[in-house]
């Protein structure tokens, strides 16, 4: 009675006007304010369902720290979960530790990591410590992991349900990303789903299909969650292993070099190039329906279109100055050679 501290046991139930307790077992201190709860617990709020194993809430501050496969699931179909979360729902803000996970039911999408910091106010979630999103596609998904994640425009109330907010994901250092058809890594990386667009910034580099891509920096344009169009600015360069060429010749590559190029995707296939300025091209050239290599070609120019069908240079347009030569076979006895 000192104490004053009032204890219920089993089936507890804790009713407020902005909330509702179910749990095991209760402690709770009427001056402070505080319920401290242990067995399996579920709190329903206006907007949130949270659950936990043990934990507290103040209702006079608004702060609470739930304990053991803490979970805050909002109406919007987002969840937020780890071992523990400690929240403050005045500030909107959080904490969240070891096994974090970011749930995004509407866009398929999923943060993952081992320390997270929630600011409902600022709409924004930093993850670290592996940090790592899924984004789930019909038949494949887009992993991508960093050091740290941001995410921007990251709610887990209703106040902006009907008029929904694109979500903006940054990513820092040692960037990686991979799905079925295209892996990628570079230091920073930015996603904006109002455009559907990916910058890649230092030291980008891009494997679509047979394809290495790099330049200075990038962005992948999606449509329909397919990579649709990429935009390499300044030293750009895609090179690919020849796929006609023997065991013997196995260094012979395929490159194209320029200042710029902008890549066209279909069915996430490249399929045509447009190099603009200092445009270079080293293809390899094959008679006898493709079984013996004549020798290598290369070309140069000011603007450069290509053409690309499996893997292979199909066709060429030169624009301004074009100068080419072709290095026979019986002068090229090392098996391949690159542009400089």
């Amino acid at each position: 009675m000192r104490k004053k501290i009032c204890a219920f046991k089993d089936s507890v139930v804790l009713t407020n006007p902005s909330y509702i307790i179910h749990c095991d077992t209760m402690a709770y201190e009427p001056d402070a304010q505080t319920a401290h709860f242990s067995g399996a617990t579920h709190i329903t709020g206006k907007n949130t369902l949270m659950y936990c194993v043990a934990g507290y809430y103040n209702s006079h501050t608004g702060i609470s720290d739930f304990w053991h496969h803490a979970t805050i699931t909002s109406k919007k179909g987002e969840k937020l979960s780890g071992d523990s979360i400690y929240y403050d729902k005045k500030k909107d803000y959080g904490a969240v530790t070891n096994n974090v996970s970011l749930r995004d039911s509407t866009d398929n999408i999923t943060i993952l990591g081992n320390f997270a910091i929630y600011k409902g106010e600022a709409r924004t979630i930093m993850v670290t410590k592996h940090a790592e999103m899924d984004q789930e596609y019909e038949k494949d998904t887009l992993h991508l992991h960093g050091d740290t994640l941001y995410g921007y425009n990251i709610s887990m109330s209703d106040s902006n349900s009907t008029h929904k907010t694109p979500k903006l994901l940054l990513a820092y250092h040692h960037v990686k990303f991979f799905k079925k058809d295209m892996q990628g890594k570079c230091d920073s990386l930015s996603y904006d789903e109002k455009d559907s667009v990916m910058r890649m910034f230092t030291n980008p580099i891009v494997w679509s299909d047979q394809n290495q891509l790099t330049a200075d920096t990038m962005r992948l344009f999606m449509a329909n969650k397919k990579l649709n169009l990429l935009d390499m600015r300044h030293n750009s360069f895609i090179i690919s292993r020849d796929t006609l060429a023997s065991k013997e010749d196995s260094l012979q590559f395929n490159q194209i070099k320029g200042r710029n190029m902008k890549g066209n995707f279909r069915n996430n296939k490249l399929y045509k190039v447009k190099v603009i300025g200092n445009a270079q091209t080293i293809y390899y050239v094959y008679s006898d329906n493709n079984n013996t290599v004549v020798g290598a070609n290369r070309a140069d120019c000011s603007n450069m279109l290509i053409y690309i069908d499996s893997n292979r240079i199909k066709s060429i347009t030169f624009f301004t100055k074009a100068r080419c030569n072709t290095l026979s076979n019986e002068n090229n006895k090392s098996g391949g050679f690159f542009i400089g």
